[in-house]
């Protein structure tokens, strides 16, 4: 077990041996970027984490070390990237030594899998302007597909269209999609999925 702070969001007092788990849901497959906010007070610099998918026998992240803070600063850093596939998994913390606060984690999508790059190229799907400001069209010439999503960076859904065909412009400005980079992601008849990158000024 782990000690929660009085406003119940840093996890404090940490032990060695301690372990956190948590449900993710990844939309798109793809290699994704690790950032975890956290206070190191203890130096010299010791192993503080280790990152796996315990119920499939994967670790992505060995004997991390992470920038020594000081007493009451804390600090947002990359501590690593790997690849995952979409779905459901469950990510483990591994708490190795004590010495150190953690207040949040993210994963951030970097780049889609080389597979999903030559789905989309063969079914021909295009997108302009990328990047966009207040409209961008987005149709395939090879396919016809019975949903569109948009997602963006944490993986979070931010349009949904399941009326089109092969074709749609969307309103940036009234879906509220503000500037950032996105995934645009097209369901066919046969269940497939292909995947764009779309970048909103």
């Amino acid at each position: 077990m782990v000690d929660i702070s009085s406003n119940g969001q840093i996890v404090r007092d940490i032990k060695s041996g301690e372990w956190l788990e948590f449900t993710i849901d990844a939309a798109q497959s793809g290699n994704y970027e690790l950032e975890v906010t956290h206070q190191t007070r203890r130096s010299p610099s010791f192993k503080q984490l280790t990152v796996s998918f315990p119920d499939e026998n994967i670790t992505f992240l060995n004997d991390i070390v992470l920038t020594n803070t000081g007493s009451g600063k804390y600090l947002t850093e990359t501590i690593g990237d790997f690849d995952i596939e979409a779905g459901t998994h469950v990510l483990r913390f591994n708490l190795l030594d004590y010495g150190f606060d953690l207040d949040s984690f993210e994963l951030k999508l970097k780049t889609l899998s080389i597979l999903d790059d030559l789905l989309v190229d063969k079914a021909r799907i295009l997108m302009y302007p990328n990047p966009a400001s207040k409209f961008v069209t987005i149709k395939s010439e090879n396919m016809t597909w019975t949903n569109l999503s948009i997602f963006n960076m944490l993986g979070s859904q931010v349009y949904y269209n399941d009326t089109v065909l092969d074709r749609i412009t969307v309103n940036t400005q009234e879906n509220k999609i503000s500037s950032g980079l996105y995934f645009v992601v097209i369901s066919d008849q046969q269940g497939k999925q292909y995947k764009r990158k779309l970048i909103i000024k």
